[in-house]
């Protein structure tokens, strides 16, 4: 059984001070595919720290386009490459005017400061246009999936394109906890908005698609190869950048 699984994700670039600090914060830099250690905050239960990355380590500093799917016994990753490659030359970069840190279902994540119909419509691409790589979902997956309480339209989604959270349903997001308790989602936002205050006074631009492997389940997500979006300046020159190998 292939236990191989693909997500379309949008990561920061790897030079960038944002994206250096969400791997410092979950100990894992899905570019590199290097551990970091783990800085726990001064006040926080280093038990308690670790527990709250544990699961978005697992994915790597990233906002979801298109979430983690098995590829169709009838594609490759070479079409993949090339579908991917071609969504992303026809769409331009997006410049949010600002990035948030904000509670989202219990965790805490950074969310643009105002909704952006952009990135919006570039996210319901990677879902629609890309879905004929997408294999279908089992019946387990389905029933697990379900164990969230999802609302009538979520579960419909589910079924259409192997997802709850899209098309309507999607909010863009970087995740940088796992669901807190109230008590303890107060210290940590005061900790992650002085120490991430500095990384958000500037407007921030999705430049890029960045393709995202993970090679069995109990394994954490590498990126593998970043697509560039159209540059907002006519005169700079796309690119595609092999990140790591797929091994």
């Amino acid at each position: 059984m292939n236990t191989e699984r693909y997500a379309i994700y949008y990561a920061p670039p790897p030079r960038s001070a944002l994206w250096k600090y969400g791997c410092r914060w979950l100990g894992w830099d899905a570019y590199s595919g290097e551990r970091m250690p783990l800085r726990v905050p001064r006040g926080l239960d280093e038990a308690d720290y670790l527990a709250m990355v544990e699961t978005p380590r697992k994915y790597g500093f990233h906002a979801t386009l298109k979430a983690p799917f098995h590829l169709h016994p009838d594609r490759s990753v070479d079409e993949l490459v090339e579908g991917l490659g071609l969504l992303a030359s026809s769409h331009k970069q997006i410049v949010l005017p600002k990035l948030v840190l904000t509670s989202l279902d219990g965790f805490m994540a950074l969310r643009p400061e105002e909704p952006n119909s952009e990135l919006d419509n570039l996210a319901a691409d990677c879902v629609v246009q890309l879905d004929r790589f997408r294999a279908p979902l089992s019946e387990v997956q389905i029933a697990k999936r379900r164990q969230s309480d999802l609302t009538e339209e979520q579960d419909t989604n589910l079924l259409r394109w192997g997802y709850p959270y899209v098309l309507d349903q999607y909010r863009f997001h970087m995740t940088l906890t796992g669901r807190l308790q109230e008590s303890q989602r107060m210290q940590v936002q005061s900790i992650l908005k002085r120490e991430m205050e500095p990384l958000l006074s500037e407007p921030h631009t999705i430049d890029s698609l960045t393709l995202f492997r993970q090679a069995a389940e109990d394994q954490p997500f590498y990126a593998i190869m970043r697509f560039s979006l159209v540059p907002v300046s006519p005169d700079e020159s796309l690119e595609r950048d092999s990140i790591a190998s797929a091994n």
